[in-house]
């Protein structure tokens, strides 16, 4: 979904190797599109100081494209995509409606 979303080659190159099977989806994730060429980064969202807990996520950009934005995939296995809607006028740039949602289309059907 990642992928679609961000733009990238999104042809299967098989199955997670053993050593990510031990790890969350965050970092299975994280992995996996790394090994891919995506730029991988990791995010503090939220630090809760009454139960000692953090919620962090991991950030995608693929930089051969990074008008695309930026995918996170966080500790609750959510995934928010992030970027810019280019205007009819074409004065802002960004991606347009249709090719949102040709990626939304395309990375549901992954």
């Amino acid at each position: 979904m990642v992928l679609a979303m961000l733009g990238a080659d999104a042809a299967p190159h098989g199955r997670l190797t053993r050593g990510h099977r031990s790890l969350t989806l965050k970092g299975a994730v994280g992995r996996a599109l790394a090994e891919r060429g995506m730029r991988v980064g990791l995010e503090v969202l939220y630090t809760d100081d009454s139960c000692y807990e953090v919620c962090t996520a991991i950030v995608v950009t693929n930089q051969a494209r990074p008008g695309r934005g930026r995918v996170q995939v966080a500790d609750d296995n959510t995934i928010r995509w992030e970027c810019r809607v280019s205007d009819p006028s074409g004065e802002r740039p960004g991606i347009s409606p249709e090719e949102i949602a040709d990626a939304i289309a395309r990375a549901l059907a992954t």
